[in-house]
């Protein structure tokens, strides 16, 4: 979504894996009120309509995309420091979080706001809606990117050479995103755990029943989903049947419910690997506070060289 950084083009970042996690098919009893808090943590979801977001136990302690591109351009500006004390006139691109991108869209559009602005595209900004090709995307929008002057091919290899290894650029790259560790595999199968789960099943049973009073057909491939949904394109038809949808998920409380089985099931593998990822989301909470203030106190990394 965010303009591709210079850490990425080296690879010092893994690939960030979309992992929301699944559940035992069939099993509702993963988890018990007791799980709600193992040593102080919190293994509830928390869902916010206002926000459209929908914060996991397992978020709490793997980097969201904002908060990666937070360090990345840290690491940018550090690289960018060291080029341009050897005379490579680099800049950072000016890739800025946005609340957009902390939406959650799971299981579709689940707000009318969300309807209303996205369809069935999943959130992202106007700007990337265009570099995306999303129809119906703003014509007019500006890329926070436009003022960008991107180097040379052979002056960003020579930077990429020389100064990789700036001390800046290699902290701020090298935190652990907390998705490398032994409880991923857990956490990757939740998501088609909790598509098996009873309780799930009559979510979408009762989600299958409100969009055949509004005149759509449930999508058993994509669930919460309907099957004339395009997230591909913005039109008024397509508008009008997401916010169909997301007043039949409003009106069954379907995200909420589908987000605690999800919680429950991460919550015995938070348990089992408490220490570790308290220490990991730590050291993240650290490296976010340094990389904000890096960024705050290094403006003119983000112009061209005069």
């Amino acid at each position: 979504m965010f303009a591709r950084s210079i850490g990425t083009l080296i690879a010092v970042f893994g690939v960030l894996s979309l992992c929301a996690c699944s559940t035992n098919a069939g099993d509702s009893s993963a988890s018990s009120p007791s799980l709600n808090q193992v040593d102080g943590l919190d293994l509830m979801a928390d869902v916010d309509p206002d926000a459209g977001t929908v914060v996991l136990p397992a978020d709490r302690f793997q980097l969201s995309e904002n908060k990666l591109t937070i360090l990345s351009t840290a690491g940018d500006i550090g690289i960018t420091k060291c080029a341009r004390s050897l005379g490579i006139p680099m800049m950072v691109s000016s890739a800025d979080p946005d609340p957009v991108y902390d939406m959650w869209y799971q299981f579709g559009p689940w707000t009318v706001d969300m309807a209303e602005r996205f369809a069935f595209v999943p959130p992202m900004t106007d700007a990337d809606m265009v570099v995306n090709g999303i129809e119906g995307a703003p014509a007019d929008s500006k890329s926070a990117n436009d003022d960008y002057v991107p180097l040379p091919e052979d002056q960003l290899d020579e930077a990429i050479e020389k100064c990789s290894g700036d001390p800046d650029f290699v902290y701020f790259n090298g935190i652990d995103d907390g998705f490398g560790g032994p409880w991923q595999e857990d956490f990757n199968q939740v998501y088609e755990k909790t598509l098996g789960d009873p309780r799930a099943e009559k979510v979408f049973d009762d989600l299958t029943a409100c969009y055949k009073e509004n005149g759509m057909t449930f999508d058993s491939s994509t669930p919460s989903f309907v099957t004339a949904a395009d997230p591909n394109r913005i039109d008024e038809d397509q508008v009008e049947m997401a916010v169909k949808v997301a007043q039949c998920q409003e009106s069954t409380d379907s995200i909420q419910q589908l987000a605690d089985i999800m919680a429950e099931y991460q919550a015995p593998t938070i348990e089992e690997y408490a220490e570790e990822l308290v220490e990991i989301r730590d050291s993240q909470d650290e490296a976010l506070a340094k990389a904000e203030d890096y960024i705050a106190d290094n403006p003119d990394a983000f112009q061209p060289v005069q």
